[in-house]
């Protein structure tokens, strides 16, 4: 869905933004941190995945209170 944030299979370090989805296409859209350029990029459906919000049961709590 537009606005969802997904990586590429090939490079799971650069985070994506979904701008539109056409046919068997995504186009996505990122940002260079030093340049502050915006890139765009079209990859198929099947080479992209979500990246997974995280929620409170990820966190794993390590802190015990001792009162």
């Amino acid at each position: 869905m537009p606005g969802d944030k997904v990586y590429h299979l090939t490079l799971t370090s650069v985070a994506w933004v979904v701008e539109k989805i056409e046919d068997d296409l995504v186009t996505c859209s990122t940002l260079v941190k030093d340049t502050l350029e915006l890139r765009r990029q079209k990859f198929a459906i099947s080479s992209v995945q979500k990246i997974q919000d995280w929620s409170p049961s990820d966190i794993i709590q390590t802190r015990r209170n001792r009162y």
